[in-house]
């Protein structure tokens, strides 16, 4: 396991003052580069060697967002690397310990010329250690999209959407899926996201989203595909 500290600040903030999703999703982003970097597999090692990791699902439950100032402790397991893929989860807790967010997540290890998916290093696998998965129900990482449903604005992508790998940040898909749907956030309280293929400058995304009970599915094109879990009550 490996673990940060982070203080909420203005910038992870929305107007009800808790962390917006982004913010969450950039949270354990940053606790994962820093692992690599931490233990000498960071991004600019593995671009020596035509590497990059690549999400390609999540599967998240947020018990509740944190507020501004508050002092957070952001864990990640990295709990299975076998072939082309790893899975780590990320649990993050308040000062008196208690998780109020927890995640797993797959990755692919990709070779950046190609963006095809290659096998692990195993270098690269025995520098991240290994412990067992963290306790949470384990859904399916495939996100079938029910019928029907209405489209929502066309988005095209911008160089604000891009990461050093030079296409959509994994993030910018959950923002576009909210933005799409019209869900307040502050009703979030879980999310699946799969992703299916890079989207790069200047693609065109046509959005479709389509209400099933308390879940919103969002097709992002044939990019992503996002289920936004409504909390009841």
């Amino acid at each position: 396991m490996y673990s940060m500290d982070k203080r909420v600040g203005y910038a992870d903030i929305g107007n009800d003052f808790c962390m917006t999703l982004e913010s969450l999703f950039s949270a354990c982003q940053d606790c994962t580069t820093f692992h690599s970097e931490d233990s000498g597999v960071g991004l600019r090692e593995l671009r020596k060697r035509n590497l990059a990791w690549v999400i390609s699902a999540w599967n998240v439950v947020i018990r509740r967002r944190p507020e501004i100032c508050e002092n957070l402790k952001i864990q990640t397991i990295p709990y299975e690397i076998k072939g082309l893929f790893g899975c780590r989860n990320f649990i993050m807790r308040d000062k008196e310990g208690e998780a109020v967010f927890w995640a797993d997540s797959t990755w692919a290890m990709v070779n950046t010329d190609t963006m095809r998916p290659v096998r692990v290093p195993e270098d690269v696998a025995l520098a991240y250690g290994h412990d067992p998965r963290y306790e949470m129900d384990y859904e399916n990482r495939k996100i079938r999209i029910p019928e029907g449903g209405d489209p929502a604005r066309d988005i095209v992508v911008n160089s604000g959407h891009l990461d050093t790998n030079g296409h959509v940040n994994n993030i910018k898909y959950i923002s576009m899926a909210l933005d799409s749907s019209g869900v307040n956030q502050c009703r979030v309280g879980a999310l699946r996201v799969e992703y299916l293929r890079q989207a790069l400058l200047g693609d065109v995304i046509h959005p479709r989203v389509v209400r099933k009970d308390r879940s919103v599915f969002v097709e992002l094109g044939n990019y992503c595909n996002v289920e936004l879990r409504e909390r009841e009550g």
